[in-house]
């Protein structure tokens, strides 16, 4: 395994432990393939951009389905966590 697939392996713990469950590895999967097929910067680039908005977006559906009255708190929170991200990955 390439230092590239460890650390987006382990990037992929952001996600909530059922969707890991059941997604983990095709995510690692496709990022492989994805690093055969183009530069790396390139790869990491888009995959940076999914994780700032997939991570969010998959936690407030968590939450969502699971305790409704909790859902303005999550969403300030998830509106919060994306801002930081596009920030960081904006400069």
């Amino acid at each position: 395994m390439t230092t590239h697939v460890r650390a987006y392996s382990a990037l992929t713990r952001c996600y909530p432990a059922a969707f890991r469950a059941e997604y983990s590895q095709d995510l690692v999967d496709l990022f492989r393939d994805q690093l055969a097929d183009g530069p790396a910067i390139h790869v990491w680039a888009r995959t940076i951009r999914d994780l700032a908005v997939s991570v969010p977006t998959i936690h407030l559906e968590r939450y969502m389905k699971r305790n409704p009255t909790n859902v303005v708190a999550v969403s300030a929170a998830t509106l919060s966590l994306a801002a930081i991200a596009l920030i960081a990955i904006a400069g």
